[in-house]
C-alpha cells in the first residue's frame, strides 16, 4: 500500500484534478477516511494504468510516413490527371461522332 506522502504527490502529478480541488485534497487529506483514501490511490492507478494503455496502443499502430502520404498524393494527382485526358479524349471523339452524323444526314 502506498504511504501518505507518496498519495500526496501522486494528487500533485496527476491531470486528472484542476488545481484548486488537488489543494483541497491535500489540505484535507488527513481527515478522509481509510475508503475515501483507498478510492483516490485507485483512482490514481488507474490514471496511470489508462495513460500506460494508450502508449501502448500509439507504439504498436502503425505509423504513416510523410512519404507514404505525399507518393498517395502524387498517385492521386496522376490519376485525377490522366482522367482528366480521357474525358477530353470521349468529349472529342463524341463531337467528331456528331460531326460525321450531321454529314451522313445532309
Amino acid at each position: 500500500m502506498f504511504k501518505d506522502k507518496e498519495i500526496i504527490e501522486k494528487i500533485r502529478k496527476t491531470k486528472l484534478f484542476n488545481s484548486k480541488l488537488k489543494q483541497d485534497i491535500i489540505l484535507y487529506f488527513n481527515l478522509l477516511n481509510k475508503t475515501q483514501k483507498n478510492n483516490l490511490i485507485h483512482i490514481l492507478n488507474t490514471e496511470q494504468e489508462i495513460i500506460k494503455n494508450f502508449l501502448t496502443s500509439l507504439k504498436n499502430k502503425k505509423i504513416i510516413r510523410f512519404e507514404e502520404i505525399k507518393g498517395n498524393i502524387d498517385n492521386l494527382q496522376r490519376q485525377n490527371s490522366n482522367l482528366k485526358e480521357l474525358k477530353e479524349k470521349a468529349q472529342d471523339e463524341l463531337e467528331a461522332d456528331n460531326l460525321l452524323n450531321k454529314l451522313d444526314i445532309v
